[in-house]
């Protein structure tokens, strides 16, 4: 029993780690993007690519809608949710209603995979 055990206790060799293999097709260019809050990012190619894919997704998924606030809006959207506003609701940021043609931009999310691919 007691060789089988030293058997064991030297035939087990830890292997050396490999480093993975370089991919030389993977491109490493950067580039600035510059936020709408003035600061510079220096973001890789492969990361703008992944930004793109969010904005271009959350593009596609935004519903535009116009109505005027002195009718009013009862809106459905194309995944089933329902926005109702009555007229003359609306106040900006001062506290002064709102009047004429108003813009709406709907974002339906009712998964939890659409807010991983609209970054939410």
């Amino acid at each position: 029993m007691a060789t089988g055990i030293i058997l064991l206790s030297f035939s087990c060799k830890k292997e050396t780690p490999i480093d993975p293999p370089v991919d030389e097709e993977t491109d490493t260019t950067t580039s600035t993007i510059t936020n709408p809050s003035g600061t510079i990012e220096i973001i890789s190619e492969a990361e703008a690519g992944l930004g793109t894919f969010f904005t271009d997704n959350l593009a596609a998924a935004t519903e535009h809608h116009s109505f005027d606030v002195s009718a009013g809006l009862y809106y459905g959207g194309a995944k089933g949710t329902y926005l109702y506003m009555p007229a003359d609701n609306l106040k900006d940021s001062d506290g002064d209603m709102v009047t004429g043609m108003v813009d709406l931009e709907l974002i339906e999310i009712d998964r939890r995979s659409e807010m991983v691919i609209l970054s939410k």
